[in-house]
């Protein structure tokens, strides 16, 4: 069965999603520790103690008098279960269940947030969305468009816009509720306490020839395209550049730098490959090795043991942000809290 991804608030996202790190020390919450994503710790607490049921059986929920009609919280679950596929009813009634609470619990809370955002008369200049909505853009992966990173959300760029905006109002309402710091003694304690997180993986700085075949070549020209790469390990053994073949023949756009891939981890290789690349020696020239690319010449040209990574002036600024994020959830749930408390709410489920 897939199953239903239960996210926040979009604008949750935005606002305490970390931005896109780069090398080998991304920052992990610890086991014990809430991540902003995780739904069902944080709306789970939001079922308001005040639970009683409406008057109105066609509502579904009703907060300060805004109401969520059953029609349409029907309408939006089976738009969801419809992405989704079951192995029988029981599944599909149990995830049915889990869409409806969380659905109810979004409402709840958009409301609520919408309502402190009016009270504080907050607004957000247009540049300042739109600055945000570039640094979304910059963050894409390489292979994703911004075209495919809306449809992939069903999101036109006028709601994506509006979400910004959204989440842009929450950070202030956060922002005002508490003043929130971070110091060197809790960067230091975090540190201490998960040093087996800090870790730089072992790395292998390679070259190699790709000659392209995929899976579904047909099996003839496969092995035409295998009985290249073997008359190419025979020339580089017998003393042919290995770059000038990387450049004439390689299909990997790696060719017009001799074959060099810089630095890479065991993440994300296939298991052929990163066998060639961390169990051979350096300056020394794999066998043809085979993957779903096609078969490659592999040379490794240097080695990195995993080593930790020390707390400086590159890493200081990453647990600062983390836990920076981590106190922004904390004040987030204690607004919500408090406007949960003193709010009327009916849920009719």
């Amino acid at each position: 069965m897939k199953k239903f991804c239960f996210f926040v608030l979009i604008p949750l996202l935005f606002l305490f999603s970390c931005s896109q790190q780069e090398g080998n020390d991304k920052i992990s919450a610890p086991a014990n520790t809430a991540s902003p994503l995780k739904v069902s710790s944080l709306w789970d607490s939001l079922i308001p103690s005040k639970m009683s049921k409406s008057a109105l059986d066609n509502i579904a929920v009703e907060v300060n008098g805004k109401q969520l009609l059953a029609s349409k919280l029907e309408q939006q679950t089976a738009a969801i279960l419809g992405k989704m596929k079951f192995d029988n009813d029981k599944e599909r009634q149990e995830q049915e269940g889990k869409i409806k609470k969380y659905l109810i619990n979004n409402f709840i809370v958009r409301v609520l947030l919408e309502e402190e955002i009016e009270q504080q008369k907050i607004s957000i200049p247009a540049n300042i969305v739109e600055a945000e909505i570039e640094k979304i853009k910059a963050n894409l992966p390489a292979s994703i468009s911004f075209d495919d990173f809306l449809k992939s959300r069903s999101l036109t760029y006028s709601a994506l816009r509006e979400e910004v905006e959204f989440g842009l109002k929450i950070a202030k309402i956060v922002e005002r509720h508490r003043l929130i710091q971070v110091t060197e003694r809790e960067i230091e304690d975090f540190y201490k306490k998960n040093k087996d997180k800090f870790v730089s993986p072992e790395l292998a700085k390679i070259r190699h020839i790709l000659i392209a075949a995929p899976p579904n070549m047909p099996a003839q020209q496969r092995e035409t395209k295998r009985a290249l790469a073997e008359d190419l390990k025979k020339q580089i053994d017998s003393g042919t550049d290995f770059a000038a073949l990387a450049r004439n023949f390689s299909d990997c756009p790696s060719k017009d730098n001799g074959g060099e891939l810089g630095y890479l981890s065991r993440e994300g290789l296939e298991e052929n490959f990163a066998k060639a690349a961390f169990t051979g020696r350096i300056g020394e020239f794999s066998n043809v090795v085979e993957t779903s690319f096609g078969f490659h010449i592999i040379q490794v040209l240097d080695k990195r043991p995993a080593a930790a990574l020390p707390l400086d002036g590159r890493l200081r600024p990453k647990i600062a942000n983390f836990i920076t994020q981590q106190k922004q959830m904390e004040s987030f749930e204690e607004i919500i809290k408090k406007l949960k408390d003193k709010a009327e709410i009916k849920i009719n489920q």
